[in-house]
């Protein structure tokens, strides 16, 4: 039987419709698929055990950002400490978890060439998540004979440490690989053994300063911030830190503190600072208030200067210029393994809460790393 032109213009639009319907529905299936992903979510506010692998959006970038899948990110305390609900993060930033991320550009709105390359970054937010969305400026392109693990526990304990003692010391060390000028300079940094720690140990020791004291909690952490470049090790559970300082620097005292301890340390902090010193202050874990009466006289008669310093609320400008200072200072340390950053263990992104656990016990010597991709 033969159709009419009519016929086969109707029986024409008819197949073309369905084919049209069909694509259309896988398209929209497929796009549906890819407006979310997988992320670490937050049940409530709580102990680790409110981490949980869910779904979330998938971010979309916008002008000057790109869109990057992420291998890696790393646990940091200000982590544990939005888990608790006792750390918002700033205005418009993501409501997930972590600081810093890994992995590969797979998509930018204006600039195709970074497509596909290896980065990694400091965010505020986001990075416990299969994709995050970054401002360009911010990325850090990461060598391709380095590991991408490794990558991810570098940017916040590298650019928080760098900024304390560079930035918010107001001059006490010059920012120059080797500097003579730094010499003659005495720092000690407490919890020498943590991300924020080993990272401000390789600093100073690439920045060529004198003599470099940490404290930690175990013989076994001490002899792995020596390895890194410390001079001198103090277990505080074993003796006064303050006196321990005293003792090695012929009872002048240290040019800076890096502190991420508050109430407990405050006095013994003001004690170990020589004249003019400059103690800069990045945490309280012990709390933030004095317990107690408080002898604030050092701070007078030895000229002291008192700092605080945070990272993640600061503008993209500020960070972006200081991403670049501290890739210029460390890039070549990286290539020739003489700044590293320091793994202790990694975990399954679906075992985040053991993540936490570890973090909070104080088991850990260096980065703690969880595998997203």
């Amino acid at each position: 039987m033969r159709l009419g032109r009519g016929a086969v213009w109707l029986l024409f639009i008819s197949l073309f419709g369905l084919v049209r319907y069909c694509l259309g529905s896988s398209c929209e299936a497929e796009g549906m698929a890819e407006v979310t992903m997988r992320a670490v979510v937050l049940e409530s506010f709580g102990g680790p055990e409110v981490l949980a692998v869910g779904e979330a959006p998938r971010p979309v970038p916008e002008d000057g950002e790109v869109l990057v899948r992420v291998e890696y990110s790393a646990i940091n305390r200000a982590d544990t400490l939005q888990r608790k609900g006792g750390y918002k993060p700033p205005p418009g930033a993501s409501e997930i978890l972590g600081l810093e991320f890994s992995g590969v550009v797979v998509e930018s709105r204006d600039d195709g060439s970074l497509v596909g390359k290896r980065v990694c970054a400091l965010v505020t937010g986001g990075g416990y998540a299969e994709y995050i969305t970054v401002p360009k400026d911010l990325l850090m392109f990461w060598p391709d004979d380095i590991p991408m693990d490794v990558a991810a526990g570098f940017p916040e304990a590298y650019l928080t440490a760098f900024q304390a003692l560079f930035l918010v010391a107001q001059g006490k060390l010059t920012e120059a690989v080797g500097s003579a000028d730094n010499q003659a300079r005495r720092v000690l940094v407490h919890a020498g053994a943590s991300g924020v720690g080993s990272s401000a140990i390789q600093i100073l020791k690439r920045a060529g300063v004198g003599q470099i004291i940490v404290t930690a909690g175990s013989a076994e952490k001490l002899t792995f911030c020596k390895a890194l470049g410390a001079d001198v090790g103090i277990n505080y559970k074993e003796q006064a830190f303050d006196e321990a300082v005293k003792a090695a620097t012929d009872g002048q005292g240290v040019d800076v503190v890096l502190d991420f301890i508050g109430q407990k340390y405050w006095e013994q902090n003001l004690e170990s600072l020589a004249p003019d010193g400059a103690m800069v202050m990045l945490g309280f874990l012990s709390g933030p208030k004095l317990d107690g009466p408080s002898n604030l006289a050092p701070i007078l008669r030895k000229r002291l200067n008192i700092h605080g310093s945070t990272l993640r609320a600061r503008s993209n400008e500020y960070k972006a210029d200081l991403t670049r200072r501290l890739w210029a200072f460390t890039k070549d340390g990286l290539l020739d393994g003489s700044i590293q950053v320091k793994i202790d263990s990694t975990f399954a992104m679906a075992d985040a809460r053991l993540a936490h656990e570890h973090m909070e016990a104080n088991k850990n010597s260096g980065k703690i790393i969880l595998k997203i991709a």
